[in-house]
C-alpha cells in the first residue's frame, strides 16, 4: 500500500533498478493486501446499508469483514522487510536520502490527502458538530477547521479520514528507523528468539494501553502508534536483513506459522462476535488475538506471494499491487459515493441486483478510474509520492 513497498532493494541506496531485477512478490502480496482492505471496507458498508442487523446475511458479511482485517500489519511487514533490504547493503546509510524519500513518498501525500478528505467532509458529509460556524474576529469558519484537538487528531493521528492513519503509522516507523536497523545490523539472533521477544513486546503494549495510556491519559487512538505494530515490524525488519534465509525459516516454522494464525483468528473472532453482541470482552485478549492472526497471515501471504510469481494470476494481482497505494487513498471517497440514493437506485437496475456486488464493482473501477485521470494529468508525483506509469516509482 505504501509507496516505500513499491520501492526494490537497491533503489534506496544505490540509485533506480532495471523492472527486471524487481521480485514480484512484494507486488503480489500488495495486490493481494489492497484487495483485501478494498473488500473489508466494502462489507461493512453494504452490511449497514443493505441488510437488515443481525439477519443471517448482515452476520455473514460482518464474519467475513471481520476475517479480512490483516492488510495493514501486512503492508507494515513489507515496508520493514523492503527498507531492511535496502539499507543493509551499505555499511552507512545515507540518512539524509532516506529521509528526503519518505518525505516525498509518505509526508507529502498524506498531507495532500489529509486536506483533501477535510474538504470532502465538509463539503459532502456534512457532520452538524464540524461544519457549525465558529466566528474568529471577521472571519466564520466551519468547527473542523477551527477546534484544536481536531487537527491534533487528524495530523498526528491520521483522523482526517478512517483510513489514513496507515500513513501517520508509516511517518512513525521512519523516525524510528534511524534508532531499530543498526540494532538488526550488529546482533545477530534467530528468527524463533524476535518471534518470541515479539510476542512478550506486544502484550506488554497491549497490558500498558488497558492499565494506564487509556484509563489514565485518555490515550483512545492506540491502532494509530506504530508500537501498535510491533510484531509485524520488528519480523518484517528481521526477514529484510536475512531474506536469503526466509525459505529455510519457512520450511522450518511453517506449521507454527500457520497455527498462530488460526488460534489467533479463533480468539480474536469470538471475542469479536461477542462485543458485537454487546458483551464485555477483555482488551488484551482480544488485541492478542488479533495480532497474532494478521501477523501470521501477513508472513503466509508473503510465502504464497512467492509461488504466484509463477501463476498467471500473480501478473494480475502484482499489477494491482503497483497502484494499491492510490487504491488505498482514493477508494473510501469512491466507496462513500456510490452510497448515495440515485446511484444504489441505478446499481439495482442492473442484472442479478446483488447491491454488495455492483457497489464493489463500482467502487473499484472508479478508484481506478480516479488513479489514471491523476496520472494523465501529471499529479500522481505529488498526491501519490511516485509516478504511477514507472514500476520501480521513478
Amino acid at each position: 500500500m505504501s509507496t516505500t513497498t513499491s520501492e526494490s532493494a537497491e533503489q534506496e541506496g544505490r540509485g533506480v533498478v532495471p523492472a527486471s531485477v524487481r521480485d514480484s512478490t512484494f507486488d503480489i502480496v500488495k495486490g493481494i493486501s489492497i484487495l483485501e482492505v478494498m473488500l473489508h471496507h466494502l462489507l461493512s458498508f453494504c452490511a449497514g446499508r443493505f441488510e437488515k442487523e443481525g439477519s443471517t446475511t448482515w452476520w455473514v458479511m460482518m464474519v467475513a469483514h471481520k476475517v479480512l482485517h490483516f492488510a495493514v500489519p501486512t503492508f507494515l511487514l513489507l515496508t520493514a522487510l523492503l527498507l531492511a533490504k535496502s539499507l543493509r547493503r551499505t555499511e552507512k546509510p545515507n540518512w539524509r536520502r532516506f529521509y528526503a524519500r519518505r518525505l516525498e513518498r509518505t509526508v507529502i501525500p498524506y498531507l495532500i490527502w489529509t486536506a483533501i478528505y477535510l474538504v470532502f467532509r465538509l463539503r459532502f458529509v456534512h457532520v452538524p458538530r464540524e461544519v457549525a460556524p465558529v466566528s474568529i474576529g471577521s472571519f466564520t469558519l466551519p468547527a473542523l477547521l477551527v477546534n484544536s484537538s481536531e487537527w491534533r487528531a487528524n495530523l498526528l493521528w491520521g483522523k482526517a479520514w478512517y483510513h489514513l492513519y496507515f500513513l501517520s503509522i508509516l511517518i512513525q516507523f521512519s523516525l524510528l528507523t534511524v534508532l531499530l536497523f543498526p540494532l538488526f545490523k550488529r546482533y545477530r539472533f534467530g528468527f524463533g528468539v524476535l518471534a518470541l521477544g515479539c510476542l512478550c513486546l506486544q502484550l506488554g503494549v497491549f497490558w500498558i494501553n488497558a492499565v494506564f495510556l487509556y484509563p489514565v491519559l485518555g490515550f483512545s487512538t492506540p491502532a494509530s502508534s506504530v508500537l501498535w505494530y510491533v510484531s509485524p515490524i520488528l519480523l518484517g525488519s528481521w526477514l529484510g536483513f536475512h531474506w536469503e534465509e526466509w525459505e529455510s525459516v519457512w520450511k522450518r516454522t511453517w506449521v507454527q506459522i500457520s497455527r498462530v494464525a488460526m488460534v489467533g483468528l479463533i480468539l480474536y473472532l469470538s471475542l469479536d462476535i461477542a462485543e458485537t453482541q454487546g458483551k464485555e470482552v477483555n482488551s488484551t485478549l482480544y488485541n492478542t488475538g488479533l495480532s497474532a492472526y494478521t501477523t501470521g497471515v501477513g508472513l503466509l501471504l508473503l510465502k504464497l506471494g512467492g509461488w504466484l510469481t509463477t501463476q498467471r494470476l500473480g501478473t494480475v494481482l502484482q499489477r494491482i499491487g503497483n497502484w494499491s497505494f492510490p487504491l488505498f487513498l482514493i477508494h473510501p471517497m469512491m466507496l462513500y459515493f456510490t452510497g448515495s440514493p440515485k446511484v444504489h437506485a441505478l446499481l439495482l437496475r442492473l442484472p442479478f441486483p446483488i447491491p454488495t456486488l455492483w457497489t464493489g464493482i463500482t467502487m473499484f473501477g472508479a478508484t481506478w478510474g480516479m488513479a489514471w485521470v491523476l496520472m494523465q494529468i501529471r499529479v500522481d508525483r505529488w498526491v501519490f509520492g511516485r509516478k504511477l506509469s514507472s514500476a520501480t516509482g521513478d
